[in-house]
């Protein structure tokens, strides 16, 4: 069995550490709950997978690991994600302490991803991950590149709530019985 390219080994009193690597290179990250990491991580994700608005520019985020500050940036070429952290010695700062990247194949990386949040999921639980880390976890956004790593893409704002139901102004929906679906298999 090959070893994940990514792990989530401890979130605790607001901080997440891990590590994401590829056969030459590996990234460890200790990120500080002044950013959502995770959440910034999940948008960025899926907005290289063409599932999030890219003039939104999520992509690149920073996070914090105090005093030092990472930029992260995603791309994918082809059938790989690139996924480059630069570590900065602080948040105002210019000088570069490390910069890496990491090259992985695009499905072999969602479906560690899946596994690794699933994992999370499963230790913390929804509540438990709340209080550990002070913020909600990223469901949404999870169900949905769970969604596109199964290959199933049944995930979109596929329903239309009339204006009627909503103060006048038309807007989209997901399907919540889809959404349960797919988090019944984490």
């Amino acid at each position: 069995m090959k070893d994940s390219c990514i792990c989530i080994y401890r979130i605790s009193a607001g901080w997440i550490d891990g590590t994401i690597h590829d056969e030459h290179t590996k990234i460890v990250f200790s990120n500080s709950y002044l950013q959502n990491f995770l959440d910034d991580f999940m948008l960025a994700i899926l907005t290289v997978l063409g599932e999030y608005p890219t003039d939104e520019h999520k992509e690149i985020f920073r996070a914090e690991m105090e005093p030092v500050s990472a930029k992260w940036k995603l791309s994918v070429v082809e059938q790989a994600i690139h996924i480059q952290v630069i570590e900065y010695d602080s948040y105002e700062s210019d000088n570069i302490l490390s910069n890496k990247t990491v090259v992985l194949n695009k499905a072999t990386f969602l479906h560690d991803f899946v596994k690794e949040m699933d994992s999370v999921l499963q230790r913390f639980g929804l509540l438990g991950y709340r209080m550990e880390w002070d913020s909600e976890f990223p469901l949404s956004l999870f169900l949905k590149i769970k969604d596109i790593a199964s290959g199933q893409n049944a995930l979109s704002l596929s329903v239309v709530i009339p204006k009627e139901e909503n103060a006048g102004i038309e807007a989209k929906g997901s399907n919540f019985s889809v959404e349960c679906d797919i988090l019944k298999e984490t």
